[in-house]
């Protein structure tokens, strides 16, 4: 009988998994990126999502698993990088179409029709061009040399409006309760 915030466990969960999570949100409507989930290197073979590709452990958070060398360019990195990571984290490997554009972080505050944004932020480049960026475990532990970030994004009212009604979208699909970042 000890009152929290924040979401449940199964939310937690749920948002969490990487593949769950889509399939929520895709499940409604809403843009996501075309994916599939590798279990094996057998599954590889059957990998018919056109590149460049982003390749990323299923069940991490906070860039775990998620490097530089995770963007796939061409098709002979395709193994070693899926591979490389079902190794290392010894679980399924979530592989999208890599998505170009701005790397936008939104919070959202409060709970089903009552959650707004809180506030959102970009994260801008420095030295990759923006069709090949990752945001990557290398990039945040050199942030200063890599990164600027922009609160608020200097962006088109039309595009912060979008995403401020996608992240508001996924907040709500996924159950989250009273404060919650989705990353865009």
């Amino acid at each position: 009988k000890v009152p929290v915030t924040h979401s449940d466990p199964l939310t937690l969960a749920l948002s969490l998994d990487k593949g769950m999570a889509k399939r929520v949100v895709a499940s409604a409507g809403l843009a996501t990126p075309p994916y599939v989930i590798i279990t094996s290197e057998a599954e590889l073979d059957a990998l018919e999502l056109p590149l460049p590709l982003i390749a990323k452990p299923l069940f991490e958070g906070s860039s775990m698993g998620i490097r530089t060398r995770s963007r796939i360019a061409e098709a002979t990195q395709i193994r070693p990088t899926i591979l490389g990571i079902l190794s290392d984290y010894r679980q399924p490997v979530l592989v999208e179409v890599f998505q170009t554009g701005p790397e936008l972080t939104v919070g959202v505050l409060g709970t089903g029709p009552e959650a707004r944004v809180l506030g959102m932020m970009e994260v801008v480049p420095r030295n990759t061009p923006l069709n090949e960026f990752v945001y990557s475990l290398e990039v945040k532990r050199n942030y200063q040399a890599e990164v600027e970030y922009q609160a608020p994004p200097r962006r088109a009212p039309e595009l912060i409006g979008a995403v401020e009604r996608l992240a508001l979208e996924c907040h709500r699909l996924l159950g989250c309760r009273d404060v919650s970042r989705v990353d865009i």
